[in-house]
């Protein structure tokens, strides 16, 4: 991962797994869509386009919802604006 700046691990878990320190530590950011990181409280679950603020000024890992919470929060946002 030497001289990569971002990484998206859309992959299965097991994958994810084997992987996600050593990016980490070679300074990338990771964008996880596995499910490893969704339980992690101290890791963002973030949809910029509804909760951006979630997000710090430099993470070096965020967690995106599945596809199907993605769609939905996007359309339901409207409801709760």
């Amino acid at each position: 991962f030497t001289g990569i700046d971002y990484v998206i691990f859309a992959t299965t878990d097991k994958v994810c797994k084997k992987f996600l320190t050593l990016a980490k530590k070679s300074g990338c950011v990771v964008i996880d869509v596995s499910a490893v990181s969704k339980n992690d409280a101290q890791i963002p679950v973030s949809v910029p386009e509804i909760n951006l603020e979630s997000l710090s000024d430099s993470p070096q890992h965020i967690s995106v919802p599945s596809p199907v919470a993605l769609a939905l929060s996007m359309a339901l946002q409207p409801l709760k604006d």
